[in-house]
């Protein structure tokens, strides 16, 4: 929409900066500043790092730490060694991160951290290769401000969301820059788009309604809808996305895992129960949870103007329904569920970011045609920084987390009752947990008897028969249940029978079998021995 940003605009398509009007030199190198995608890009950084550091582990973070030990330290990979319902790319991960540090957090938080950088970058190299250039500044700025909130889980630096995001991001990048070219460097950078678009997939399933958007693109992209070259590029795309999704298994197959787990544990696991909620009372109650957030005002009005407006500015919005598409298929995404944990938001901020950078730099253009007269008013620089300062304003000043390190009670109150456990128990000890906080297990530095250690699932079809069974061939020394959560009978009546209460921590009830007390007395006793010798 803009071709150079300091001089004043013109109604040319690209919305181009007219030389004919000069712009305040003093504004000049602060303009230059608070425009530029290398310090936003900094900055963005900085504050994604910051909002994750000094934050006790998160639920999802201590499922990946604890199923990246099994798969380092005892040869037993995702799907078959442990359950989760995430396709792999989030596992490499933290296998990468448990391979260098251990359990150790800051590596996976401070990737997560440096890729919103980088999808922030990709919001603006998106805008600007269309030719909206205040645009793509105002979009890339309101993703870096939004996203280290805790409206979409700041502190969750890590999560598939941010992947996908950014894997989505530059995937229609790459779409729209096949334009340039033709022949093969045009098929290179649309399997390309394919290919980044499965590696979305590699890390949330939920990117498939992503795939539709990008179908939609390749169609409004295609010269004069030209059906032949349309289906070739529905085919380049598909073929792209395959491949990623080949290469994405490959190290799963190496670790033992066989075609079948990864379909089985990572896609047909969405159709059973655990991975969403059926209850409709939930559903509603979590949406108005999730979306009726004061912070959203800007994004909600900058949606209604892009709605309202978008016809009068056809030319100066490109791809105008496409925008809304993408962010209803989003919407769709995220309300999939049924839960809106706070981190499964990012996936529609990039769509709303962008939505509100174009009609953010049209609502300026308005202001300097109406207010022409009065020169703060009619510059497009004092415009546009007044409009980044409130952008900053609104998303750090009024976001008291934004950079809080106080404590999240609920997790803190997990990591010390895993602590607590890691005291009692050996390493060779199996340890079973009841209950939603996984920060237990994974701080205790035990193994559950059963693959299936994470309690959300154990709904699933043969999940608690196969529990009952590892139980039973691998006993656990203690047995932790967290009051909130509701006990089978099975599970009840082998507590009675066989297990004593050691202690209740906060709102956890600790088990262990009578004889391992005794036992584990003994060898504390032995070890302080050993030191005073």
């Amino acid at each position: 929409m803009h071709g150079k940003m300091n001089s004043v605009r013109t109604d040319t398509k690209t919305g181009s900066l007219d030389a004919h009007k000069k712009q305040p030199a003093e504004t000049g190198i602060v303009f230059n500043i608070l425009t530029s995608p290398i310090f936003w890009l900094t900055v963005g950084f900085i504050l994604s790092a910051a909002a994750a550091t000094g934050k006790p582990m998160q639920n999802d973070e201590a499922s990946w730490v604890y199923m990246a030990r099994l798969w380092v330290d005892y040869g037993q990979p995702p799907y078959i060694g442990t359950v989760d319902n995430k396709t792999p790319g989030v596992h490499y991960l933290y296998y990468i991160s448990y391979s260098l540090f251990g359990p150790i957090l800051w590596f996976s938080r401070l990737v997560g951290a440096a890729v919103i950088a980088i999808s922030g970058l990709g919001i603006y190299l998106l805008l600007k290769k269309l030719g909206f250039k205040v645009p793509a500044v105002f979009a890339s700025i309101l993703f870096y401000l939004i996203m280290p909130t805790n409206l979409v889980g700041g502190e969750s630096t890590s999560v598939t969301e941010t992947f996908l995001v950014c894997f989505v991001i530059f995937s229609l990048h790459s779409l729209i820059k096949s334009r340039d070219y033709q022949n093969c460097y045009r098929w290179f950078f649309t399997i390309l788009s394919g290919f980044l678009m499965g590696w979305a997939i590699a890390f949330k399933q939920i990117a498939i309604f992503d795939i539709a958007a990008l179908f939609v693109l390749a169609y409004y992209l295609t010269a004069r809808k030209n059906i032949k070259n349309m289906f070739a590029d529905f085919a380049l795309l598909a073929s792209g996305i395959i491949i990623a999704q080949a290469v994405s298994i490959v190290p799963l197959l190496l670790s033992g895992v066989t075609v079948w787990d990864y379909i089985y544990e990572a896609w047909l696991c969405l159709l059973q129960p655990g991975s969403g909620t059926m209850d409709i009372a939930i559903r509603i109650d979590h949406f108005f949870d999730a979306f009726l957030d004061l912070r959203l005002i800007i994004p909600y009005l900058c949606i209604i103007g892009f709605l309202k407006s978008s016809k009068r500015f056809a030319d100066k919005m490109p791809l105008r329904s496409f925008w809304i598409l993408w962010l209803i298929l989003d919407f769709a995404g995220v309300n999939a569920s049924g839960y809106y944990i706070s981190h499964q938001l990012k996936q529609i901020i990039p769509a709303i970011c962008i939505i509100s950078g174009f009609f953010l730099d049209r609502f300026i253009y308005q202001v300097e045609r109406k207010y022409s007269t009065y020169p703060l008013l009619s510059s497009n620089k004092y415009n546009t920084l007044f409009v980044i300062v409130i952008l900053m304003f609104a998303y750090t000043r009024f976001e008291k987390r934004y950079w809080d390190t106080s404590p999240h009670r609920n997790s803190e109150n997990a990591i010390y009752v895993g602590q607590t456990i890691r005291k009692l128990t050996s390493p060779e000890d199996f340890v079973l947990f009841w209950g939603g906080k996984h920060q237990v297990l994974t701080c205790s530095g035990r193994r559950s008897p059963s693959r299936h250690f994470h309690t959300l699932f154990i709904r699933r079809f043969g999940a608690e028969q196969e529990i009952r069974q590892d139980v039973k061939a691998n006993p656990p020394t203690v047995i932790v249940i967290d009051r909130q959560e509701k006990v089978p009978e099975w599970l009840d009546e082998k507590i009675k029978k066989e297990y004593a209460l050691n202690q209740t921590i906060f709102n956890y009830d600790m088990y262990i079998l009578p004889e391992k007390i005794q036992s584990t007395f003994d060898k504390n006793s032995h070890k302080k021995l050993e030191m005073k010798k």
